[in-house]
């Protein structure tokens, strides 16, 4: 199954989110969200949970019952903005099985489903392994420093992770691209509010 968070209030996007979620501006004629749907959709996930707030009701409107995407959509609201973790964190009594988690307001240079049924076969070919996450090759400093940076092994494990780093030291951007199993919910009841932010992340 899949979740996108789509609650953000998009403000350095303004004025063009001041009226539209950024998750639904349009990218070459159609709405942001609407790429993520099609790409989960293609490798085979019909049961969406989007998460809403800011405007949540334009989202509601512009993607309905998920059905003309071939998906079935079911809304949850985010009461409080505290987080990634803390929104995915409010979903457990409707996620029963692993799941991809796609942060809704970025536009992903994924071209293929291999992609995203690599992350699955990583998963799946590992016992080990409870959560995998899309990396890319970023040569532009300034745009890492905007991001999180990965800190991996040979065999691809994970071993840091460092929100917006002031000089990052390797060239492995995340995309805000996921894929969990229901441990999730376990490793974010035991993680405290990040120092920086005050709120509970992933990364």
């Amino acid at each position: 199954m899949g979740v996108i968070l789509a609650a953000g209030k998009g403000t350095r996007m303004r004025p063009f989110s001041t009226h539209y979620p950024k998750p639904i501006l349009p990218v070459l004629g159609k709405p942001l969200l609407v790429y993520q749907i099609e790409m989960l959709a293609a490798v085979g996930v019909r049961d969406l949970v989007l998460v809403i707030g800011h405007l949540g009701h334009e989202v509601v409107r512009a993607l309905g019952s998920g059905e003309q995407f071939g998906v079935d959509i079911t809304y949850v609201e985010q009461e409080e903005t505290l987080g990634i973790a803390h929104a995915v964190s409010k979903l457990e009594q409707h996620v029963d099985r692993p799941f991809f988690l796609f942060l809704g307001d970025i536009f992903f240079e994924f071209h293929t489903d291999a992609d995203l049924k690599s992350m699955v076969e990583r998963m799946h070919s590992d016992r080990g392994v409870s959560g995998v996450l899309a990396v890319r090759v970023e040569r532009d400093p300034e745009a890492i420093k905007r991001n999180f940076i990965v800190i991996a092994s040979n065999d691809g494990r994970v071993t840091r992770v460092i929100e917006k780093p002031r000089h990052p030291q390797v060239d492995l951007k995340g995309c805000g691209i996921y894929l969990f199993d229901n441990t999730f919910f376990d490793a974010v009841r035991r993680t405290p509010r990040t120092a920086m932010r005050d709120e509970y992340e992933i990364t």
